[in-house]
């Protein structure tokens, strides 16, 4: 199936969770990580059950330091 991270469409399979992205995208031990479902904030509490669907666009929000 084909979700969009970050703008992006990437095929991923059917069963694709957040746990899969963030190993695909080497975020897995990343602090300061927000992720976006359909410009709805995922909270952290469902990442681990959460199943993306055909089409969902994902943005992936990482905190950063500035001034």
């Amino acid at each position: 199936m084909t979700v969009f991270i970050n703008s992006e469409a990437t095929d991923v399979a059917s069963s694709f969770k957040v746990e899969d992205l963030l190993e695909q995208f080497h975020l897995a031990q990343v602090k300061g990580l927000a992720i976006a479902v359909n410009d709805m904030v995922l909270p952290k509490s469902e990442w681990q059950n959460h199943v993306f669907e055909e089409n969902d666009h994902v943005t992936l929000i990482r905190a950063s330091q500035g001034g």
